[in-house]
């Protein structure tokens, strides 16, 4: 489930992702989300989500568990998979949530943590930008932080008000 949360790949992705769609060998690594004759995806198109360092440690432990087997997660019917994050968050005492809602914490946390939202699209799979939008969830008091981080821009010289007004 954590994959899934940070990768936001949605569920027919996860159930079709083979080993050969990862690259093992690379800090910077990708998954492929590959869409063939066998596994197509829900726009037909393929693309690549970079793996940060909590995914690639999830990619190498299933990768230990995985033998001989090709595809990366089990071969489970599409409601088997929902049964069991179910279960997964009942046990860990989460009291709602569903399977596609860790897209939708991928994307947020991605864009409400300075990612350019053309970005989030991208890894998202998203056609339009207005998909990507229709994801994002602001937390409460998110503003404040956000304002915040303006300060930082004039802390480290980014950009001098007097610099942009003498050339104004």
């Amino acid at each position: 489930w954590r994959f899934a949360a940070w990768t936001g790949m949605r569920r027919g992705e996860l159930m079709n992702l083979k080993w050969f769609d990862i690259d093992m060998f690379n800090e910077r690594a990708v998954v492929r989300i590959i869409s063939d004759e066998d596994r197509e995806t829900k726009t037909g198109e393929s693309r690549s989500v970079p793996l940060n360092s909590f995914s690639r440690d999830v990619r190498d432990r299933l990768k230990a568990r995985a033998g001989d087997d090709e595809y990366v997660f089990p071969r489970w019917h599409k409601r088997t998979y929902t049964g069991k994050f179910d279960k997964a968050r009942k046990a860990a005492d989460v009291k709602t949530g569903t399977l596609h809602g860790l897209r939708h914490t991928f994307i947020s946390r991605a864009v409400n943590n300075g990612v350019p939202v053309h970005l989030a699209k991208l890894w998202a799979g998203h056609s339009k930008l207005e998909t990507t939008l229709g994801y994002l969830d602001t937390p409460e008091g998110y503003e404040f932080i956000a304002i915040e981080e303006l300060i930082k821009t004039e802390r480290d010289n980014v950009v001098k008000l007097d610099n942009m007004r003498k050339a104004a």
